[in-house]
This record gives C-alpha cells, structure tokens and sequence, in this order.
C-alpha cells in the first residue's frame, strides 16, 4: 500500500468539500478533517435494516441521472449517515437493486463530482455532509 495514495485521498476530499461548501476558513476545513481522521480510525461492525429509496420520475437539473439521485438519497438516510465505516457498495446495489457494474461507474461518478466519497476502504462510502 502506497501510504502517498492515502495522503492524496484524504487531501482530494478536503478540496472537494472546500469546493462544494463554500468555505473560506481553512479552521472550518481543518476541524472537518480531524473528526474525519478520528472517525475514519473507528472500525465497528454494526448490522442495520434501511429502507430501500424508490425511484423519482424526475432529475434535479444539475444533470444527474435518477441513479444518482437514489444513491445521494440511500447515503444520506441515518442510518447510513450513523455508521462511521460508510456503506459497502454490494448493499446499495443489493438495496437499490441496482446492477453492481452499473453502480460502480455512478458511484465513481459522484466520487469525482465530491458528492460522496470512500470510508475505509474503495467499496465504503459516505456522503459529503454540506
């Protein structure tokens, strides 16, 4: 493992929360990433029941797609947002009953647009919390 990748993750999610907030105060930024940090080192095993999104007819006009939204939606529901580790990607595509290839590309997608981004590992995700 490439201790540099790491860095570079964590720096890249700075910037794109930074990015997507607004924030001017690098404190503002700083505290986000020591209660990231400190919660990113917490690794419980927890088992919770969520309710499955059902589709939207519609699209929000900033171009995302209806997968898009109801994966934004499932991550920001709490007992999603509750659980440190992030959610596994083979829950949402089981939850969402979304095709597991088709939700990488998406997730990827969001990934790079900072709406989401990856916990403990590249198939855990959370939502960026705005």
């Amino acid at each position: 493992m490439d201790f540099n990748e790491v860095t570079f993750h964590y720096i890249e999610c700075i910037h794109f929360y930074s990015q997507n907030s607004g924030s001017q105060s690098g404190q503002q930024v700083g505290d986000a990433t020591q209660s990231h940090l400190a919660n990113a080192s917490v690794n419980t095993n927890q088992t919770t029941t969520l309710n499955p999104v059902v589709p939207s007819q519609s699209s929000d006009g900033n171009g995302r797609k209806n997968v898009d939204d109801m994966i934004l939606d499932y991550l920001k529901q709490p007992a999603c947002t509750a659980r440190q580790q992030g959610i596994h990607i083979d829950e949402i595509a089981q939850q969402l009953k979304i095709p597991k290839n088709k939700l990488e590309g998406v997730i990827q997608s969001l990934e790079g647009d900072g709406l989401i981004y990856s916990t403990i590992d590249e198939y855990h995700f959370k939502h960026v919390e705005l």
